[in-house]
């Protein structure tokens, strides 16, 4: 944004937010599929906060934490078709 004040102003109200949102002690994870929010919901680890994209989340819940693994594993076997 053009005007800092209002930059900092909205980041100050969305800090709030988190920290409203956040349970007592711990981590939180939020999961987004915008990579701009997942770049600025990064710059706040240090409150807890640990973003995540929606597809990585479902990936990890469906096959398990070596979801990339096996992933990579599939994509090296694939064809490729051209239309």
């Amino acid at each position: 944004m053009s005007r800092p004040d209002i930059s900092a102003a909205m980041l100050h109200r969305k800090r709030e937010s988190l920290v409203e949102a956040m349970p007592e002690k711990g981590r939180a994870t939020i999961l987004t599929n915008c990579p701009s929010c997942m770049q600025g919901l990064g710059r706040n680890k240090g409150m807890g906060v640990d973003p995540q994209h929606l597809a990585v989340a479902l990936a990890e819940k469906l096959s398990g934490k070596s979801w990339l693994k096996q992933f990579k594993v599939k994509a090296a076997k694939a064809k490729a078709f051209n239309f």
